[in-house]
């Protein structure tokens, strides 16, 4: 094999948009699409045809994290939160959390159906994790569970105002003026909680993202005449990996542990171990600040004005001070200001009637 380096610190998000958009027909959904355009570009000078990648690997091998509901469903709930301490340490993921997303709703269940055993034999386990006293735990697991969900609701209704569903940054008079609560609301198919690893494997092979990817990055291929193939999601390996027991995705706090057996010997210890993956958040930062931050700050000071009628200008530039500050309010300001301007730089390109 030859390696060939494309170094992603050296183009931004917003460096071959240009180029791009001779063949992609709407603003671009998140920022790593410069990264597969460079690595095809990279790929076509070399004189490649076929590439393989390797979409979408983590959700054909599976994850398998709710493996854990299955085992709370159970009444295992030693081996519960065996599995999830050994997740946290393998994922830096707290096993609180991972306790109130897949234990919790189990075990108020087992309580309501009076499973005492289950239920008593989850208090000790708790109690030894969390250092919870029991009076709490009965209280809040025990006897909170036998409240209709009703009046839960009824009640943190009075105590909280109703939220809506559209983001801050969507402007309020647009949001209103097209009922877009009420849209979103409507367009909102997600699928109900999976009570299996199966199905929860299922509902994310079944997602509406993938055939959306795929297009796109067949329109990245093309200009470079390469033809693009994702031996993960072979119809034959998909079928293969959802047909597998659970404790094939999730084993010992790791998650798509078949993969990881399969590649014994194959892979450094170092890559097959590894937990969780970088972030490629400061690289993003990087490129819209450092390599387009000219490009970025003309739209922020000059263009707004052709998307204001759609979103809150001022919670943008809000954003982008503190992003350029390094002083983040939240997570969420590097997504508001890349929607903002790639919205705004598509408005630009195509001039729309007003």
């Amino acid at each position: 094999l030859e390696p060939h380096y494309i170094h992603g610190d050296q183009f931004g998000p917003l460096s071959d948009l240009e180029d791009i958009w001779q063949y992609e027909d709407e603003a671009l959904l998140g920022p790593s699409h410069a990264y597969p355009w460079r690595l095809n570009k990279a790929a076509s000078e070399i004189g490649v045809r076929v590439v393989l990648d390797g979409l979408d690997g983590d959700t054909t091998v599976c994850h398998g994290v709710p493996r854990l509901r299955e085992i709370a469903q159970k009444g295992e709930w030693r081996y519960f939160f065996q599995e999830a301490t050994a997740v946290s340490k393998n994922f830096e993921v707290p096993v609180y959390s991972l306790f109130k997303s897949y234990g919790i709703p189990q075990l108020q269940a087992q309580a309501r159906r009076l499973r005492l055993c289950s239920f008593t034999t989850a208090l000790n386990e708790i109690h030894q994790t969390f250092g919870v006293t029991y009076k709490k735990l009965i209280l809040n697991y025990g006897i909170k569970s036998f409240i209709p969900n009703f009046f839960k609701q009824l009640f943190k209704r009075k105590q909280t105002p109703v939220k809506s569903e559209t983001e801050p940054l969507i402007n309020r008079d647009f949001a209103q003026r097209i009922d877009l609560d009420k849209r979103i609301k409507s367009m909102d198919q997600s699928p109900h909680e999976a009570s299996t690893t199966k199905e929860y494997h299922w509902q994310g092979l079944n997602a509406g993202i993938f055939p959306y990817i795929n297009e796109q990055l067949d329109r990245y291929a093309m200009p470079f005449s390469l033809d693009i193939r994702h031996p993960f999601l072979d119809k034959r390996l998909v079928e293969f990996c959802l047909a597998l027991p659970a404790e094939q995705k999730l084993n010992q706090g790791w998650g798509r542990m078949v993969m990881r057996r399969g590649l014994e010997n194959i892979l450094p210890k170092a890559v097959q171990w590894r937990g969780g993956k970088t972030s490629m958040t400061p690289n993003f930062v990087h490129g819209m600040l450092k390599l387009n931050g000219k490009l970025v700050d003309e739209v922020i000071c000059n263009d707004l004005n052709l998307i204001e009628k759609y979103i809150e200008a001022d919670i943008v530039r809000e954003a982008y001070e503190r992003m350029k500050s390094g002083v983040k309010e939240s997570d969420d300001d590097n997504i508001t200001v890349w929607r903002a301007v790639i919205l705004a730089m598509w408005f630009r390109r195509k001039q729309p009637l007003t």
